[in-house]
């Protein structure tokens, strides 16, 4: 089966002036504070080497997450949620998948008539907005024009390609 994100980053935001607009709007803010994620792959980096990323992000809650790119360009994505890290990178380990990085970053997440936004701000890269349109029958033009961004740069990159970018 297959799992299309409709999630979309907005680059080299204003973290203060996208917050104010989204609460303005009435949307719910659904998390703020650290946010760590932490990368697996195999011993012959085989995940990596097909551009595919899995991992275990620490929230409010647990998720281990799969995200691959189709030869079509979409991003398709599984994520579960789990409830003991230890356990999980043990289960892992035993599948031959170990840690390779970890990195941390600190989230504002808001929602507001099925759109999730998620404000991200990572050492090195400027911050920018996660916007994902999975629950929502909004399309991205419609959202960025009611945040009053639609002059800002848009892709669909994962974080690693995006920390490539800035990092060159």
């Amino acid at each position: 089966m297959k799992y299309v994100e409709r999630e979309y980053k907005v680059l080299e935001i204003d973290v203060d002036k996208v917050t104010q607009t989204l609460e303005k709007l009435g949307a719910k803010k659904v998390f703020a504070g650290e946010r760590i994620r932490t990368t697996f792959d195999f011993i012959d980096s085989s995940i990596s080497a097909k551009n595919d990323e899995l991992r275990l992000t620490e929230e409010d809650k647990l998720k281990l997450s799969y995200e691959s790119m189709t030869e079509d360009g979409e991003i398709t994505s599984v994520k579960v949620y789990v409830s003991r890290k230890g356990e999980t990178v043990d289960l892992l380990a035993k599948l031959g998948i170990h840690p390779v990085a970890q990195i941390k970053c600190y989230r504002i997440s808001y929602e507001l008539d099925g759109v999730d936004y998620d404000l991200d701000t990572f050492k090195g890269i400027p911050a920018f907005l996660e916007i994902g349109l999975e629950d929502s029958d909004k399309e991205i033009n419609e959202v960025l024009e009611l945040l009053g961004l639609s002059d800002k740069e848009i892709v669909q990159m994962s974080t690693r390609e995006l920390e490539a970018r800035y990092k060159s």
